[in-house]
C-alpha cells in the first residue's frame, strides 16, 4: 500500500533539499588551506618580518614531509633586516614543479623581497649561492642562472608565519613559525 503525500509536502521536502545542498555547498567553497593558515592580505610590516623561522610541528608539515620519505625535519629559514636570507635543511621539492623528492636537502644563501600575489603578501627569495652538500648541485642544475623560491607570508597572533606551497600549494604547504627576531 502507497501513501500519497499531499503536493505541499513534496513541495517543502523539496525546498528543505534545495537549502540543504545550497547549504552544504556553500560550507565546501569555503574548506581550504587557508581555513588552516590566515594569509596575509594587508600590507605587512616589513620590520617586524626579519627573523629565524622554523619548522612548524603543530601543523601536518612534519607529517607531509614524512610522507615524502623526509628524515630531517630541522628546516630553518633566517630572514634578516638587511634582505638577506640562509635557509638550512630544505627538502629538494622546495623548487620543483611537480613537489618531486630526490630525498636529499638544499642549503642556500641570497636576497629576499616582497610583493603581492594576487591577494596575498609573498615572501620571494632570489637565491645567490648553494651549500656545497645541496641537492640542487648534486643534480648539476645550471647554478649559472638565478632561481627564485617564494613563501605565502601568513598572519599570526604575534607577528607573521611563512606557508611554502608546493607544487604550486596543489600538494599541501609546508609551514613555518617564527621562532626568535634577527637583528642582523
Amino acid at each position: 500500500m502507497t501513501e500519497n503525500f499531499p503536493p505541499i509536502t513534496l513541495l517543502a521536502m523539496n525546498k528543505y533539499t534545495i537549502y540543504s545542498l545550497i547549504f552544504i555547498l556553500v560550507a565546501c567553497s569555503s574548506c581550504s588551506f587557508e581555513g588552516t593558515f590566515n594569509f596575509l592580505r594587508e600590507p605587512p610590516n616589513e620590520k617586524i618580518i626579519p627573523g629565524i623561522y622554523t619548522l612548524s610541528h603543530d601543523s601536518y608539515s612534519a607529517d607531509l614531509l614524512k610522507s615524502m620519505k623526509y628524515k630531517k625535519d630541522n628546516v630553518t629559514v633566517i630572514l634578516n633586516t638587511d634582505k638577506s636570507f640562509e635557509i638550512f635543511h630544505m627538502p629538494d621539492c622546495w623548487l620543483t614543479h611537480f613537489a618531486e623528492s630526490k630525498g636529499g636537502y638544499d642549503s642556500c644563501k641570497g636576497r629576499w623581497s616582497i610583493y603581492k600575489s594576487y591577494s596575498v603578501y609573498t615572501i620571494s627569495l632570489s637565491i645567490d649561492s648553494w651549500s656545497a652538500d645541496s641537492t640542487f648541485l648534486k643534480e648539476n642544475k645550471m647554478s649559472g642562472f638565478e632561481y627564485t623560491g617564494a613563501f605565502t607570508l601568513t598572519k599570526e597572533n604575534e607577528g607573521y608565519g611563512l606557508a611554502l606551497p608546493l607544487e604550486s600549494g596543489d600538494k599541501g604547504y609546508i609551514y613555518f613559525l617564527k621562532k626568535h627576531d634577527q637583528k642582523r
